[in-house]
């Protein structure tokens, strides 16, 4: 990660982690990350693993590009100092989302009392104010057709109110969103100057009604860039209002992500077959849901911006393959850099059967072949200690 930020600065637009966190009191890591201090503290048991994500974390907002964000994958043992760790390194301000994800439906049978059936995917931005930090998920063809449910001749949208939908949003705090915008009584049309026939001006309210306090979500400038997408509708009150409307091709996912995801194709069971498909039966047994990553890695970054993601533990290259998928669906040219430890395999294992030797020659097979089909090239460096003689 040194070489990294030495050699390339910030360039990844999204970087996830997925540390080993199921280690039970034990926790070795072969770790020339963290400083020799932390590495020799004895002075608490889980001080080895938080120092190793904590060197991690430090390293990698380095590595973030200006409107870049982190993920961690952690269970709900973990969550609590993931928190803390992001809040100290890059600031509570800046946290996102922290998403339950349920990867086991009929739950874990390791705990007593409660069989747990989710994990955490926890997600902070390098800076939360910067554009284009975020979007929300792709949406499948049910949930398009109810959420787009008007049509034009461009094609099908939904509308928005352009008035910001936050009560806290006012015009003492945003000065800059409060400025008239100038509707066509007879056809609804909207402009940002006024002039014949857009005669009737119009200021946001705020939530709650009150008048000429409001907000609008767009700026002036974006609002005169993008009058074709508003139009006014006029209330029963006879109070104008100015919506936007946001077409289904440009625009193909949800606003904003839901806290609680569901979806079967985040299992680990699903994670399981894609992996048993990629590299063989039982090589690698706890591979991350390749759809759980893909939907990360299309809210996070987008076709045609050469955006990179970068998998600090790569594991079976899971990330990889879901970035593979990403621009297979959408012509996309995103890349990715995996990170993997040369990990030796239990010679009793399935995966030393089928000929493979470290966790990164697994990770190096499934990258080569979910990179094939849409002809993404692949480079390895293998990271030796330098040698102390010079």
């Amino acid at each position: 990660m040194k070489i990294l930020r030495d050699q390339r600065g910030a360039f990844a637009k999204l970087i996830y982690v997925d540390p080993p966190y199921g280690t039970g009191r034990r926790f070795t890591f072969d770790d020339r990350l963290a400083p020799a201090a932390t590495r020799t503290r004895r002075d608490a048991r889980h001080a080895s693993w938080l120092s190793m994500l904590y060197s991690r974390l430090a390293v990698a907002r380095d590595l973030l590009v200006p409107n870049g964000v982190v993920a961690v994958s952690i269970d709900d043992r973990r969550v609590h100092q993931v928190r803390m760790l992001l809040d100290e390194l890059y600031g509570d301000e800046e946290f996102v989302g922290c998403i339950a994800v349920r990867t086991n439906p009929r739950g874990k049978g390791l705990r007593r009392h409660v069989a747990t059936n989710h994990e955490y995917l926890v997600i902070y931005a390098k800076d939360r104010r910067a554009p284009e930090v975020m979007r929300g998920p792709r949406l499948g063809p049910e949930e398009a057709a109810s959420h787009y449910r008007h049509s034009d001749e461009r094609g099908r949208y939904a509308i928005h109110p352009l008035r910001g939908t936050d009560h806290r949003r006012r015009r003492d705090d945003q000065p800059s969103m409060f400025y008239p915008l100038f509707v066509d009584p007879a056809t609804g049309r909207v402009a940002s100057r006024r002039r014949r026939p857009f005669i009737v001006c119009v200021y946001p309210e705020a939530v709650g009604g009150e008048q000429r306090d409001g907000v609008w979500c767009w700026g002036h400038e974006r609002a005169s860039r993008n009058a074709h997408l508003l139009f006014a509708k006029r209330s029963q009150r006879g109070v104008w209002r100015v919506y936007r409307k946001t077409y289904a091709e440009e625009e193909p996912t949800l606003s904003r992500a839901t806290s609680i995801w569901t979806d079967p194709v985040f299992s680990y069971a699903a994670g399981k077959r894609a992996a048993d498909t990629a590299v063989g039966r039982h090589v690698f047994e706890f591979a991350k849901p390749v759809e759980l990553l893909r939907r990360l890695v299309e809210m996070t970054t987008r076709r045609g911006t050469h955006d990179v993601a970068l998998d600090l533990f790569a594991g079976s290259g899971a990330l990889a393959e879901a970035l593979a998928a990403a621009n297979a669906a959408d012509s996309g040219n995103r890349r990715v850099v995996a990170i993997q430890t040369r990990d030796a395999i239990d010679v009793a294992s399935a995966a030393y059967s089928a000929g493979y030797r470290t966790i990164a020659d697994i990770c190096r097979a499934r990258m080569r072949r979910a990179c094939a089909p849409v002809k993404m090239s692949m480079r390895t460096y293998r990271v030796v200690p330098a040698d102390p003689a010079g």
